[in-house]
């Protein structure tokens, strides 16, 4: 698929972060950006889902997107059988292909950290069916809701790092 440089124009679009991110928050338990292929060069990784927080209008939340299925699937049907539910992973379908969107793993972020939007062959933003949208935000915000009142719901610092991203808007407004 193609990727360009652009801003992320638009909620509920496909993006990758820029390094920078990881630089200014290491050890916070983001997913590593960068893979080698099976012929040893890099290429991007993970992409990330993104929405809009709903307080904070410049804030984003991304859910990074895997296409290990299989694995996904048996780590959810296990916590169904457990607990009845699972919302910090869901199922949706990305290009043609089936893919885990790990809510366990999301991040806040700014535009300031976004690299690319994630498009397609034709150049056009990669979109997904809007019942799987509202159905990863909904599980999302649910289990942010969660985390803002103390669960360990998800592997990365995300108050923390959302904190850090709020001075920085607030430092950058006042200048």
């Amino acid at each position: 698929m193609a990727v360009r440089s652009v801003l992320l124009v638009n909620n509920w679009q496909f993006c990758f972060l820029d390094d920078s991110y990881y630089q200014t928050f290491p050890n916070h338990g983001i997913m590593e950006s960068k893979e080698k292929s099976s012929d040893g060069r890099l290429h991007d990784r993970p992409c990330f889902f993104a929405f809009q927080d709903g307080t904070h209008k410049d804030i984003l939340w991304l859910v990074p997107i895997s296409s290990r299925y299989d694995k996904y699937k048996a780590i959810y049907d296990k916590n169904i059988a457990k607990y009845g539910r699972c919302t910090f992973i869901r199922f949706g379908e990305v290009l043609g292909s089936q893919a885990a969107f790990l809510i366990q793993n999301m991040c806040p972020v700014t535009h300031k950290y976004i690299r690319e939007v994630y498009l397609d062959k034709n150049n056009n933003p990669v979109m997904i069916d809007n019942r799987i949208v509202q159905d990863v935000i909904s599980n999302a915000k649910t289990t942010l809701a969660k985390v803002a009142k103390g669960s360990n719901l998800v592997f990365t610092k995300v108050m923390e790092i959302k904190e850090v991203l709020l001075a920085e808007l607030k430092n950058n407004s006042a200048t």
